[in-house]
């Protein structure tokens, strides 16, 4: 058995998001948006991919704290093809 761990971290922020989905339903309430910093990819992926499986209309949001966007743009979208089979993202600057 063959695991790959490069995108393994992403899961948790899968979780995270159905945990502000049940939340934003428990209270009524809808998030527009979501924000965090970004400094290794893996959560910018896991919520993004999170958000769009879920239906909601929340867009995420990431902050560079290190590197150029352009870096996170190109390991983002491995995590997503290379370890989810998915399409790769289309980000605006």
């Amino acid at each position: 058995m063959l695991l790959c761990i490069s995108g393994l971290g992403s899961w948790g922020y899968i979780e995270t998001f159905r945990e502000i989905e049940e939340y934003s339903k428990k209270h009524d309430t809808h998030f527009d948006e979501i924000f965090l910093p970004i400094g290794s990819g893996g959560t910018a992926a896991g919520v993004a991919i999170a958000a769009k499986l879920s239906g909601l209309k929340t867009k995420v949001k990431a902050i560079c704290v290190c590197d150029c966007a352009t870096v996170f743009y190109k390991h983002i979208n491995s995590i997503l093809q290379n370890d989810y089979g998915l399409s790769p993202a289309q980000f605006k600057a």
